[in-house]
Order: structure tokens, then sequence, then C-alpha cells
């Protein structure tokens, strides 16, 4: 299996049955990222999951405007389909194709170590099943290393239409998000390390921690 720019989790085709009332997405950056380049990825965000940022500068998360995301992806991508009221298939490829265009734009400026990306992909998907076999090296000790420094100082502001959420560390919900995923994975890996296991359920249990 090749290797890819960055762990990207749900990339390619989505399973319109994934689509929830509520859906977002983390960025992971390699380099901590300024309050200008957090601005412009904002800005880029394709609209089902543009409705609420948090950043500190090393993660970055975007969240639908409400409980509307599986309305604005029909909305945005239906073409004719939101009488229906359930996404479609093909509503549901357009939509992750525009995501997987602007991480990759992202990527390209401001490099990603991982992107957990909205709803859920069927399988089969090559870049997928190398990120999800890649979790364990790839975020975990990303997050290990994240978890154990200092919070940044504020991000310089700019002048900008997209109101970014200031945080020291994310919100307790992106990490209870983060969390889950990392508990999922221990549950559908079959082949996944006993040391790794425990290594990913500590860690997921020290960010459960942090949201008391």
């Amino acid at each position: 299996m090749p290797d890819f720019p960055f762990l990207y989790l749900n990339h390619g085709p989505l399973d319109p049955d994934g689509f929830d009332k509520v859906d977002g997405a983390v960025i992971g950056f390699r380099d901590e990222v300024c309050r200008t380049d957090a601005e412009r990825i904002a800005a880029s965000c394709p609209a089902p999951i543009a409705g609420f940022f948090h950043t500190d500068g090393r993660l970055f998360t975007c969240e639908s405007p409400g409980d509307v995301f599986s309305h604005a992806v029909i909305y945005s991508y239906g073409r004719g389909d939101q009488d229906r009221g359930t996404v479609t298939a093909e509503a549901a490829a357009a939509f992750s194709r525009d995501v997987e265009s602007w991480i990759t734009r992202v990527h390209a400026h401001t490099p990603i170590q991982f992107f957990l990306g909205p709803a859920s992909a069927y399988p089969g998907d090559y870049w997928d099943e190398w990120s999800r076999h890649c979790l364990p090296v790839l975020v975990v000790p990303w997050l290990e290393r994240y978890l154990n420094q200092p919070p940044l100082q504020e991000l310089p502001s700019t002048a900008s239409p997209v109101e970014l959420v200031k945080a020291e560390r994310i919100t307790t919900d992106d990490l209870a998000c983060i969390a889950y995923v990392l508990d999922q994975h221990v549950e559908e890996s079959r082949d996944l390390p006993a040391d790794a296991a425990d290594r990913i359920t500590a860690l997921s249990s020290k960010l459960q921690g942090m949201l008391d």
C-alpha cells in the first residue's frame, strides 16, 4: 500500500447513510500556524462544515452551523434533491470531492499531520485504509506531545470577516470528538497490537479526563 501525504480518515466515497444532524472535521498541523493562515483555512472551508471554528495554532476544528449538516449537504450538493430530505450517493460524492480538494489545498500551504474528515467512508479506499493503519504512529504520538505542551499564546489577530474562536487547548467538545475516534479505532481494529491499543486507550482516557 503506497504512502500518502498525510493521514486522512474518511477519505473516499462517503456513505449517504452516515450523514447526521451535526458533523465536522479536525486538522492536526505539523507546525504551528498563525491566525492569518487559520482564517484563510476557515474562509475556504466547505459550507456544510463551515459553521463553528476553533483553533490554537496546533489543532483546527470546524463544525456544521447547528443541527443542519445533512440538510446543508443536500442543499449545497443535491442538485434538485432538496425535497427528498436524504443525502443521495451523488451528493455525498460531490461533498467528498469538495472536502478533499479543500484539505489538499490546506496541506500545500500549511502541512498537515492528520485530518479527521466528516461523515463516514465506505470501506476499501486505499488512502482511508492506509490512514487507519498508520493512526497509532502518526496521530497518537502527535496528540501525546500536544497534551504535554504548554498552551500557545493567543494567535495574532488580523482583519478578517471570519471570526475564529480562540481557545488555549481547543474546546472540550473537540477533545471528546478526538477521543471518540481513538476509541472507535481500538474497537474496529482486529490486528492492532496490544501495546498500541493500550497506548491509544490511555490517551483517550487522558482526553476524557480533561472534559471533567
